[in-house]
C-alpha cells in the first residue's frame, strides 16, 4: 500500500490518536482472523482512513476488546472492529495483492512474486465476494499497464485510472452516499498517484522506470496536487461524517502532504 492517509503526528489530540489507534488494532484483527499473518503484514494506513470514513458514515454495530498480539506481545492494547472493519479488511489485502504484482513487474523483485503468490487464493475469494468491483478495478489497472507500456505522458489518463479505482473502495454499498463516496474516492485516487509519480521521480529515472511526469514541469506540482485534492475535499464536505471528524481532518488537510512535505524540503 501507498501509507499517504496518515495523520499528522504533530496536530492531533491524544483522544483522537487513541481513538485512531483502536481502529487501526481492530483492522490488524481482522486482517489476522480473515487472512492470517500474510493479510496482517498488509496492514496499511490507507485503508485506516477509510475505515474510519466508512465508520463515521454509517455507524455500524462495533466490538471492542482488549489483547496481546504478535506486534505488542508483551502488554494488552485496545481494539475495535466492525462489518465496516471486515470491508476494509478485503480491500485492504485486494490493494495489497496488486501492489506486490506491480512491484515484481517493476523490479521483478523475488520477495513481491511471493507475497503476491501467497495472497492469490484470498484474491480469487475477494473477486467472489466483489465480482463487480474487483471486476472494474481490474480494468482501471489494466488500463494503466497498457499506459505504461505506450509510456504515455499525459499523467491525468493514469491518475483518472486510479482514481477509479479508489472510488470503488470508497463505495461500501449503492446508497445515497454512494455517488459522493465514488466523487471523493475519484480525486483521492489521483491525489495519491499523481504524489506517487512525483515522489518516485528520481529513482523511477535511475531505474528507467516509467513515470508519467517526466514531461511535466515540476515548479507546478504544488498547485496541481492542492488543486486534485480540494475537489476532493470538496465531496468530503458533503458526507454525514458523525465521528472521527477531526481525525479524519487531520489526514486530508495536513496529514497526506507529510510525505511530499518531506521530499520538498530534501530537495
Amino acid at each position: 500500500m501507498f501509507g499517504y492517509l496518515i495523520y499528522n503526528n504533530k496536530e492531533i489530540t491524544e483522544e483522537d490518536r487513541k481513538n485512531y489507534q483502536d481502529c487501526y488494532c481492530g483492522l490488524c484483527n481482522r486482517l489476522y482472523f480473515h487472512y492470517d499473518n500474510i493479510g496482517r503484514n498488509t496492514l496499511s494506513y490507507d485503508l485506516t482512513f477509510v475505515n474510519l470514513l466508512l465508520t463515521s458514515i454509517y455507524q455500524p454495530a462495533v466490538t471492542a476488546g482488549s489483547e496481546k498480539c504478535l506486534i505488542h506481545p508483551l502488554k494488552m492494547h485496545d481494539y475495535c472492529y466492525s462489518k465496516v472493519t471486515d470491508y476494509c479488511a478485503d480491500m485492504n489485502v485486494l490493494l495489497s495483492y496488486y501492489k506486490f504484482l506491480d512491484d515484481y513487474h517493476d523490479d521483478h523483485s523475488r520477495k513481491a512474486c511471493k507475497l503476491a503468490e501467497k495472497l492469490l487464493p484470498y484474491y480469487y475469494s475477494i473477486k467472489s465476494d466483489y465480482p463487480e468491483k474487483t471486476a472494474r478495478i481490474d480494468q482501471s489497472l489494466a488500463i494503466i499497464s497498457d499506459m505504461e507500456k505506450h509510456n504515455v505522458l499525459n499523467p491525468d489518463l493514469p491518475a483518472n485510472q486510479f482514481g477509479n479505482i479508489m472510488a470503488e473502495v470508497l463505495v461500501y454499498r449503492e446508497d445515497e452516499h454512494a455517488e459522493t463516496l465514488r466523487k471523493m474516492g475519484y480525486h483521492l485516487g489521483r491525489f495519491i498517484y499523481l504524489l506517487d509519480a512525483y515522489l518516485d521521480f528520481k529513482e523511477d529515472i535511475k531505474k528507467e522506470r516509467y513515470n508519467p511526469l517526466l514531461q511535466t514541469d515540476m515548479e507546478q506540482m504544488p498547485d496541481i496536487l492542492e488543486n486534485v485534492i480540494s475537489q476532493c475535499c470538496i465531496y468530503y464536505e458533503e458526507l454525514p461524517i458523525k465521528q472521527f471528524k477531526s481525525i479524519l481532518d487531520n489526514v486530508l488537510y495536513s496529514g497526506l502532504w507529510t510525505a511530499y512535505n518531506a521530499e520538498r524540503k530534501k530537495r
